[in-house]
């Protein structure tokens, strides 16, 4: 433990990031249009040090169920487990890699708070390192638009076991652009053995292989909000009878306090979710980009996004939007960092940094 008190870490967590976004994004101004031509050095001990700084910060927070949700029910499970003879835990039902793993390390009478530590640094780790591929020229910003995404913090600290799947996910999407295929299936797997819901992006990703415009994308979105609009909960109930035992109460639960938070059409939502996609109507209608990586991962949001609508009545809306939200940050900085077009691309990108950012830090202390 670092013996800060956990009412502290939201505050010094979004302190951290805004600060060095601030002085990162900040210069962009002065950046050359043809930078990409050029070769950029970069300080990967930096990335390094900073990456297991949040790792340690994260990892060791306090246990605490009003700060920290989930983390206290994770903890009362381990420490009765603790001790208790390793049992393979696969079957329906179950996230067979995290939960191998939480019940392996509770069995050897590791504390708990290792436990939380190994999660933590799979998270940062897998997400600085899948920035770093996907955005080589700035490994550090986009780590940092990544950290102030809206879901970021949530997900190291309270839903843990699917921010662990989805930053595992992101990698194997990273290796996927330089067409490394034992990488992406090897880490889409793990993210699959960490939680049930990578099945959702996963077939997303394989639907987008073979379908590649995005306007049959964005024509799915299209009719997807309608039937969410109109309340339609064909498409939910359908997907509840083909997901697990898990999947399917995440669809179908029964209401109550989480219901009141989350359930319903959630405008609010659906026009958090439409900015990555209106950057890319004007990326690729306006400013002729038809880079196949940039459209790929663009029809992959839109595609999740898509079944996020879908299911925007069941009880935790939240985190099914999160399988598109996951992926927000990238979408939304890939054609300002890794495309080239005409026009003040660097100067628009700090206007959308310092926005993503913004947006954020309001709806995270004020709005939510």
């Amino acid at each position: 433990m670092l013996g800060i008190g956990a009412q502290y870490y939201l505050l010094i967590y979004y302190g951290i990031v805004t600060f060095l976004s601030i002085m990162l994004f900040s210069q962009y101004e002065n950046y050359s249009e043809n930078r990409l031509d050029s070769e950029t050095e970069h300080s990967q001990v930096g990335i390094m040090v900073f990456t297991f700084l949040m790792v340690f910060f994260i990892g060791l927070r306090p246990v605490s169920a009003d700060y920290f949700v989930d983390m206290d029910t994770y903890d009362v499970t381990y420490n009765v487990m603790m001790g208790n003879d390793f049992i393979y835990l696969g079957g329906e039902g179950s996230n067979l890699l995290f939960d191998s793993l939480f019940g392996f390390m509770a069995s050897m009478e590791i504390p708990s708070v290792y436990f939380f530590l190994v999660i933590a640094a799979i998270y940062f780790i897998c997400i600085s390192w899948a920035c770093s591929l996907l955005f080589p020229n700035d490994r550090l910003t986009s780590i940092l638009v990544y950290l102030s995404a809206f879901s970021t913090y949530a997900y190291a600290t309270n839903g843990i076991k699917a921010g662990a799947a989805a930053a595992l996910f992101l990698v194997a999407l990273a290796f996927y652009q330089k067409r490394e295929w034992f990488m992406v299936v090897l880490f889409a797997l793990l993210s699959l053995g960490f939680h049930y819901s990578m099945m959702v992006p996963i077939a997303a990703f394989l639907v987008c292989l073979f379908v590649k415009n995005p306007r049959v994308f964005l024509g799915i979105w299209v009719a997807s909000f309608f039937l969410s609009l109109f309340h339609v909960t064909f498409f939910q109930e359908l997907f509840a009878t083909i997901m697990n035992e898990h999947g399917a109460e995440y669809l179908l639960g029964g209401g109550g306090y989480v219901k009141e938070i989350f359930g319903g059409f959630r405008i609010d939502f659906v026009l958090y979710s439409i900015v990555p996609m209106v950057v890319g109507v004007i990326a690729i209608e306006k400013k002729k980009i038809e880079s196949e990586s940039y459209v790929f991962l663009l029809n992959l949001y839109t595609l999740i996004n898509a079944v996020w609508l879908l299911c925007m009545y069941s009880d935790y809306t939240n985190r099914i939007a999160y399988l598109s939200w996951m992926l927000y940050p990238i979408v939304l900085i890939y054609p300002f960092l890794n495309e080239e077009w005409e026009g003040p691309k660097y100067k628009i990108f700090q206007w959308v940094a310092f926005g993503h950012l913004v947006f954020n830090l309001v709806m995270v202390f004020i709005y939510w």
